[in-house]
């Protein structure tokens, strides 16, 4: 008879068996298995990340990790590191206003039981994903004076990042008065993953005679609007 056993099957087989000889040679370990990536960004770089984290507290185990960054123009970065029982893999991008969207990160993960020889984390991969881009909320001026011009954000504005209901923005550079532009639109950079979003870059406002932009989540190069959250 050709008996056939499954991968997942063949790591449990591991594990067990890893478990049995620590007992036997007197160890009663705690185990801590895991292995997960992750995304991240401060508003000049962007990050991604992954764990395999084999710790047992008895016993030594290997663990490995592969991580790849991909940006939705293609730019990317990878590493592969190896530690005794945890390891964290950590690859980056810079921020780049003409490559927004969605980031990607893949990662593979291994870890070894030297005392029966084997892997009981074998090629297990994981990935997270997020978008990166750009709150534009407009600006429509109120008033001057004390050499500033004064201007309040437009309400509705159905966007991630931007300063709560009521705020006004002065301008403080004196050149610009008493000529003040008629509208601003602003500019906050921010990271949309499954967890959540945060804001992580300064706001940066842009004079314009005109009309104020309308307020819009833009992410994709050239900007795109994908609406409110």
């Amino acid at each position: 008879m050709n008996w056939k056993i499954s991968k997942k099957s063949q790591q449990n087989i591991i594990r067990i068996i890893c478990l049995v000889l620590l007992h036997l040679l007197g160890y009663y370990p705690a185990f801590s298995y895991s292995t997960y990536s992750d995304l991240a960004s401060d508003g000049q770089y962007i990050f991604g990340y992954a764990v395999t984290d084999a710790t047992n507290y008895s016993y030594t185990h290997d663990a490995t990790v592969q991580v790849v960054l991909t940006s939705p123009n293609g730019r990317s970065d990878s590493t592969y590191i190896s530690n005794s029982n945890s390891v964290t893999g950590t690859t980056v991008l810079s921020w780049d206003d003409g490559d927004l969207g969605e980031y990607l990160v893949s990662s593979t993960h291994w870890a070894y039981c030297s005392a029966m020889g084997g892997y009981f984390i074998n090629a297990v991969t994981t990935a997270e994903s997020g978008q990166m881009g750009w709150s534009r909320t407009g600006y429509n001026y109120i008033d001057n004076g004390g050499n500033s011009c004064k201007y309040e954000r437009k309400d509705p504005c159905y966007v991630r990042c931007y300063q709560q209901a009521g705020y006004t923005y002065t301008s403080g550079q004196a050149s610009n008065w008493p000529n003040c532009w008629t509208r601003y639109s602003g500019y906050e950079k921010f990271v949309w993953t499954p967890d959540g979003y945060r804001c992580v870059g300064t706001v940066l406002h842009l004079g314009t005679m005109g009309s104020a932009q309308q307020c819009a989540e833009i992410y994709r190069s050239p900007f795109t609007d994908i609406g409110a959250p």
